[in-house]
Formats: C-alpha cells, sequence, structure tokens
C-alpha cells in the first residue's frame, strides 16, 4: 500500500472525479490506531445520484462508504469521529454531520436497549394488548390532527400539530419494532428500518411503510429543531394522515389474524 498521505490524495481526487461533494476518513487510519496492512476507510457523500460502491475505482486498500445510503449506525460513526478529506460543499457538509450527529445520538440509546431486551427475553412474543393499545394512541393522535386540516391556523395551533406529529410516528415506530423484535425478524436500526420489516412480512403495505420512513426523518427534524422547522411543511403533513389510517388499520387487522 502507498503512503497515506499519497494514498488519500489519490482517494480524494478520484472521488472528486466522480461528483463527491465531500468525504471523511474513519476508523482506525482516522483515529491513529491502524496497523500497517489496515485498510483506509473512506465515507463520501453525493447528494444525488450516488453511485455503486463497486463502481467508483478506487485503489486496492481502500474501503469505501457511500453516505447517501449507509444505514444510521455507521453514518453516525462517520459523523461524530471521522476525519474531513475533502469538502467542496461545506454548507452541505456541515449541515449533513450536524443532522446526522442529532439522529445518531438520539436513536442509538433505543436501538441499544431493543437489543438488549431482545437477548435477555427467553421467548419473546407479541404482546397483542400493548399493540392495540399504542394504535389507539396513534388514532387519536390523528384525530387531533385530523381538525386542524383546511383550518387557519396561529401559532398555538402549529405547535400543537408538531407535538401531536412527533408522539403520533413515534406510537406507531414503537410498534414496528416491538413485532420487529417479538417476531424474531430483526432488530431495526432506526424507525424508518422498522417500518420497512414490517412490509418485508406482509404486516402493511410497501408504499405505506416508505411514507411512514419519510416521516420519521421528519419526526427527528422536529425534534432536535423544533423552532426552526419551516410551517409550510408542517401543514403540508397534514395531507399526509391516511398513512396513519392505513398503518393502524393493516396492523390491526394482522393481529387479529394471529
Amino acid at each position: 500500500m502507498e503512503p497515506t498521505a499519497d494514498l488519500e490524495s489519490t482517494v480524494a481526487a478520484t472521488l472528486r472525479k466522480s461528483d463527491s461533494r465531500f468525504a471523511f476518513v474513519f476508523g482506525s487510519r482516522a483515529g491513529g490506531t491502524e496497523r500497517p496492512d489496515s485498510d483506509l476507510d473512506v465515507a463520501a457523500w453525493w447528494g444525488q445520484d450516488p453511485p455503486d460502491r463497486w463502481d467508483v475505482g478506487l485503489p486496492a486498500g481502500v474501503d469505501l462508504t457511500v453516505l447517501d445510503t449507509a444505514p444510521l449506525w455507521l453514518a453516525g460513526r462517520v459523523a461524530l469521529e471521522g476525519r474531513v478529506l475533502f469538502d467542496d460543499d461545506p454548507p452541505r457538509r456541515v449541515a449533513w454531520q450536524a443532522d446526522t450527529r442529532f439522529i445518531y445520538l438520539d436513536e442509538i440509546p433505543h436501538l441499544r436497549r431493543r437489543q438488549r431486551e431482545w437477548l435477555e427475553a427467553e421467548s419473546p412474543m407479541v404482546d397483542a394488548e400493548r399493540v392495540l393499545r399504542l394504535l389507539d394512541r396513534v388514532r387519536r393522535d390523528r384525530d387531533v390532527l385530523g381538525r386542524f386540516v383546511g383550518s387557519s391556523l396561529t401559532e398555538t395551533d402549529l405547535d400543537a400539530i408538531k407535538y401531536r406529529f412527533i408522539t403520533a410516528i413515534e406510537g406507531a415506530a414503537r410498534v414496528a419494532h416491538h413485532l420487529s423484535v417479538s417476531e424474531g425478524w430483526s432488530t431495526p436500526e432506526t424507525n424508518a428500518d422498522a417500518f420497512a420489516e414490517l412490509a418485508r412480512n406482509d404486516v402493511i403495505d410497501t408504499a405505506v411503510a416508505e411514507r411512514l420512513g419519510a416521516a420519521s426523518g421528519f419526526r427527528n427534524i422536529l425534534v432536535h429543531r423544533y423552532a426552526d422547522v419551516d410551517d409550510d411543511r408542517v401543514v403540508e403533513n397534514l395531507d399526509r394522515l391516511g398513512d396513519l389510517d392505513e398503518f393502524v388499520i393493516q396492523v390491526g387487522r394482522w393481529v387479529a389474524d394471529q
């Protein structure tokens, strides 16, 4: 393997030619704990039309992570511990790094708790009563949100919408995580992964899972940047309450069939 500085320069030039906007070095070579034969771990972000990691044509001994599609547990590590390799779009790099850190630090304790609960459970099984109780809370949050549709909204109304949107998505995500772990399908890393797991196991429709996954991202923004969220974007989400309706109906039907 060529000297680290030369290798990093080669990698940066190759990534820039592929239209990557910024990249990090992470892992042992970022932390100073590498061995002579350690790979160079690099994570790069494109922003649109990211390539497959194998199509970039990096030198041997370089392990590329595409941040646009990386799982949260890996993107979070890069955001927290990575060293900037190059940065051709500082505003986007700062925004990506800040948002990913926020979301990762918010989600990782829940992931670790769910993993611990799974390992400690002697015979995991779905708690139907708990699921139905959570679904009822989601339905009630959705009903409150529905009262604001088409109305002239005050600042107090917008605050209420943000709060109910957060609690509705959190309730749906708790259901998704509980079913995924209790049925032994997986221990999802994020709320979006949990919804996707339900779709893979025919609990909810794929389209509903994808839209609720996107709603989970909006929920994370609301939690961490509550006062800065554009009000128009909040109102737009009132047009998507049907996804919560479908989630409650489809999960309720699945539980009843078990």
